[in-house]
């Protein structure tokens, strides 16, 4: 069965074989967006919120137990189809290939994971979609977006005809991946700001929540905002994760 892992973003050896193939990318300002994106996109069936959400924040826990070597921001969909995305960011393709390598050094955490992805199958309404976007400066208007800012993001995407008439200018910072599929991410603080920014952009936007037990935090977003993560911390001094067995 091949290894597929959301929290790393892709498998291990596939994470490293796409970093060897990306070309050198700009070093990344301090607080600004990531150079690279990577977008784990998971689509839920109706009915399986809950437990969905029970599997994301065991997974998590045992993400923390198994020393995940990279921080992730994990985000749930508030309005929209419903979707779990994970979101892992990268100064350069140089980091990108070193974490892929620090993934292969810890099969118990591949293969911790690899159960969770079976539980999640009978979940899921469409297979998970992963992809990589570079920050793209003529996409983005406003304020800067930085990975774990924010406990709301407004996110718009679009596909297919990329013309300017169906490519408004929406804020945030804009990413764009290989196939042409641009994403525009923003962050909020409160949920009533976010719906409202949402519905200025248009159709194509959607406000996720960052979900705090799903995510492993960097120390500069646990700095930005340590009232919002200081219950994941908690968590992580709690006992062992639940053990992953079959639903």
């Amino acid at each position: 069965m091949r290894l597929r892992c959301p929290w790393v973003l892709m498998t291990a050896l596939t994470f490293a074989l796409t970093a060897q193939s990306e070309t050198a990318t700009p070093v990344q300002q301090p607080g600004g967006p990531p150079q690279l994106l990577q977008i784990y996109r998971e689509f839920w069936k109706p009915g399986s919120i809950a437990a969905n959400r029970k599997i994301e924040a065991e997974a998590s826990q045992i993400c923390v137990e198994l020393a995940c070597p990279h921080p992730y921001l994990g985000l749930e969909s508030l309005t929209g189809p419903k979707e779990t995305w994970f979101l892992n960011g990268y100064v350069s393709s140089t980091e990108q290939t070193q974490v892929g390598e620090d993934y292969q050094k810890n099969p118990a955490l591949i293969q911790a994971l690899n159960q969770v992805l079976v539980r999640k199958k009978p979940l899921s309404r469409a297979d998970a979609v992963n992809v990589f976007a570079r920050y793209q400066r003529s996409l983005s208007h406003g304020a800067p977006w930085s990975l774990g800012e924010g406990r709301f993001l407004v996110i718009t995407v679009i596909k297919g005809d990329l013309s300017a008439k169906s490519n408004p200018a929406v804020d945030g910072s804009g990413f764009e991946a290989a196939d042409g599929m641009r994403v525009i991410i923003s962050a909020t603080r409160t949920r009533r700001e976010a719906d409202a920014r949402a519905a200025k952009a248009g159709r194509e936007t959607c406000v996720f929540a960052v979900r705090p037990y799903w995510s492993l935090p960097a120390k500069d977003w646990v700095a930005a905002d340590p009232s919002f993560w200081r219950h994941r911390l908690a968590a992580r001094r709690a006992g062992p994760a639940v053990p992953l067995t079959s639903p």
